[in-house]
């Protein structure tokens, strides 16, 4: 039983080895051969989760990349951010997603999600260092235990995409995602942005790595612009004290980014996909509205 139980390790530990020979050996090749490098047009970044992966259309912001991503959290942006800026020293400004949620504990939830972190952790897995899958572990640490091995397929699946040549925006880690119906089209849809009472408070985690982008950009000399896209208002009392309240940390915690805050900007329903998402009308509407403020230079929109 004694040499049954050695022999079973020693199993296990080469079949684990292998795994991890395999992982690192194709994220190294990924990352040596993915196309990181933009066109020199190509100034301005957009990171965040679905509501900028949905409301900005980077075929309208020509001069734009868009690699938000749903239920992205700062963690997952700052990791691209990391990969994309060194590449493309053009880049100058950087467009990120940020709204009421976004500072709430939903993102902290987001980041230990075990359904998130499912799909979302092995197809990233290539732009993690050391620094990160050690930070992810304490985190998540039997999420990272529990999809590792999946990384072997997502890796295949992004060497399939180099083989066939595609774009960074191709390889499932963000693009702008057009949505075609509209909101009256969707009759289980609730009728406004409501916040849950768990995200009137602040995350803790992920919040470090939104000030880690913050001083990333600041070193850089990249224009940081914090911008919370057009969705359907709640008029609860204590969501207007959140809105107040996010808007209070930009101000105190990232006081030389940029705020555009649209969250009350005045659309027609017939531009939305849902109360959060606008949809591809709506992004287009939207897209052209913000390329308009990077012409004429609004450092500000509060409304």
């Amino acid at each position: 039983m004694r040499k049954f139980l050695q022999r079973f390790l020693l199993f296990c530990f080469i079949i684990a080895t292998g795994v991890f020979i395999v992982i690192s050996v194709s994220s190294n090749f990924i990352n040596s051969k993915i196309k990181y490098k933009l066109s020199s047009k190509k100034n301005i970044l957009i990171l965040g989760d679905s509501q900028t992966q949905c409301a900005l259309n980077d075929t309208v912001l020509e001069n734009s990349i868009n690699l938000s991503e749903s239920a992205d959290t700062y963690f997952y942006s700052f990791l691209k951010l990391k990969k994309v800026i060194p590449r493309n020293v053009q880049i100058d400004t950087l467009i990120l997603a940020y709204a009421p949620h976004n500072v709430s504990k939903t993102q902290d939830n987001w980041l230990i999600d075990e359904s998130i972190n499912e799909f979302k952790f092995p197809l990233h897995y290539f732009l993690f260092d050391t620094s990160d899958i050690l930070n992810f572990g304490k985190i998540a640490p039997l999420q990272l235990i529990k999809n590792y091995p999946k990384v072997v397929s997502k890796n295949g699946s992004h060497l399939f995409r180099i083989y066939k040549n595609e774009p960074i925006n191709k390889f499932g880690i963000g693009g702008y995602k057009a949505i075609f119906h509209k909101l009256n089209e969707n009759k289980n849809e609730k009728p406004a942005y409501i916040l849950q009472k768990k995200q009137y408070h602040y995350a803790t985690i992920d919040l470090e790595y939104l000030k880690k982008i913050y001083k990333y950009c600041n070193d850089k000399n990249i224009k940081i612009i914090l911008i919370a896209t057009p969705f359907i208002l709640n008029s609860a009392s204590n969501e207007k004290l959140f809105f107040k309240r996010y808007k209070s940390f930009a101000a105190n915690q990232l006081p030389n980014a940029i705020v555009y805050d649209y969250s009350h900007f005045n659309m027609d329903n017939k531009y939305f996909a849902d109360n959060v998402h606008l949809n591809h009308e709506g992004a287009k509407l939207f897209s052209l509205r913000i390329k308009n403020n990077m012409k004429t230079k609004i450092t500000t929109y509060n409304k």
